[in-house]
């Protein structure tokens, strides 16, 4: 099959005579010819379409690769950022790993100060159980001794206001009766003026003190079995032990009734009072004296009694906090100061002044002592309270103004 290019080539060739008598074969040629070129036209045009449809095609393949590319390159972006956080990321691990090691080991330690410490608290606990019940035992012992040194004293009590009252007859010449011409059978009886005062004992029964202003009003109002009698006094005196006088009210310590009165006093003003009684000796009958001079007397006795009765509770007093101070040096102070108080206190001897038989308390050397003690309190600065005055015969107190 020849080409177009042949077939033109071939037609250039061609004279008239080979034109004229090879038409036929030159028409056929031309035909093939034409239909080759439309073969040809028709595959180029099909080429055109193509190429025009890999054109849009590869347009739209650049598109998708230069979004795939940007893709890509968000993508990398994005990975280094990943890449980086993850770097952040173990850095921060490693941190915190090291800081957990690091607190694993505090709390360790923490741990073992915590057993440490609540070891040490325990054996402080456990210290300070044993001395607080090695306290309370001191203290219980301390308290079943004071009752049992309360209990001698009360069962004792009896027969030692029966030898004050005693002695105080033999020292001052007063006469003591031992078997008076009484019903009731009195503890003790003195005469004076050729009349009988009775001195009666009392004490409690137990070592509950709530119930002894009771019984001591119940002995009082009894009392009238004394005081109906001749030639007794209508005064009657119970003497208890000094110890029970801060359990009993102010009005129990002072009984009136219609035929007779009864003073509560402690044993320690027996001799006080028994002088003050004596007093009236000096007058050869008591119908004698003045109803000024009685009025003067009774006011000298209820001040002297009152002021012994206050004295000693004041002394009492004084004697629980003093109590309570000596064991509270014993307990609160630390142990070195404790033991040296201690061998300090062992060194130290209190001699009071002696007391003899034949020798009286002068008042005014009472007053006198009072004056220097005045005065030395004078150079240390300090001074005494107004309703703190020293002792003197010649007192308003002690004239007749009473004190609450």
């Amino acid at each position: 099959m020849f080409t177009v290019k042949q077939i033109i080539q071939q037609f250039n060739s061609f004279g008239f005579w080979k034109v004229l008598f090879g038409w036929r074969s030159i028409k056929r040629r031309a035909i093939d010819s034409l239909l080759e070129i439309l073969l040809v036209v028709e595959n180029a045009e099909g080429q055109r379409f193509r190429i025009e449809k890999l054109e849009r095609e590869l347009n739209q393949s650049a598109i998708i690769l230069e979004a795939t590319e940007n893709r890509v390159n968000e993508l990398q972006r994005d990975q280094a950022i990943i890449i980086q956080q993850a770097a952040d990321l173990r850095n921060q691990l490693k941190e915190a790993e090291i800081k957990l090691s690091e607190e694993r080991g505090k709390n360790e330690r923490r741990e073992n100060e915590h057993k440490t410490a609540m070891q040490s608290l325990q054996e402080m606990r456990n210290d300070f159980n044993e001395e607080k019940r090695n306290i309370q035992l001191v203290r219980e012992q301390e308290i079943v001794a004071r009752f049992n040194l309360q209990r001698t004293t009360w069962k004792t009590h009896e027969d030692e206001v029966k030898n004050r009252v005693r002695q105080v007859c033999k020292k001052h010449c007063i006469e003591y009766v031992d078997n008076p011409s009484l019903s009731g059978r009195p503890d003790n009886t003195i005469k004076i003026c050729s009349e009988y005062i009775v001195f009666d004992a009392k004490s409690p029964a137990g070592e509950d003190l709530g119930n002894f202003a009771n019984y001591l009003k119940r002995e009082a109002e009894d009392a009238k079995k004394y005081a109906k009698q001749n030639n007794v006094s209508s005064d009657i005196f119970f003497i208890i032990p000094s110890n029970t006088l801060e359990a009993l009210p102010e009005n129990a310590l002072q009984y009136s009734f219609s035929s007779h009165s009864v003073f509560v006093l402690p044993a320690e003003v027996i001799e006080v009072v028994m002088l003050r009684l004596k007093k009236i000796e000096e007058y050869e009958f008591a119908e004698q004296l003045s109803p000024e001079s009685r009025e003067n007397i009774c006011r000298i006795i209820a001040r002297m009694v009152y002021q012994l009765k206050r004295r000693i509770q004041v002394d009492n007093f004084m004697n629980r906090e003093a109590l309570s101070l000596a064991n509270d040096c014993g307990t609160s102070l630390p142990v070195e100061f404790s033991e040296f108080v201690e061998t300090i206190e062992k060194s130290i001897k209190l001699n009071p002044p002696q007391d003899r038989m034949g020798k009286g308390i002068s008042p005014a050397e009472l007053e006198k002592e009072t004056r220097q003690i005045e005065k030395g309190l004078d150079h240390t600065g300090f001074i005494p309270e107004p309703g703190v005055v020293p002792f003197t015969p010649n007192h308003p107190l002690v004239l007749g103004e009473t004190g609450s």
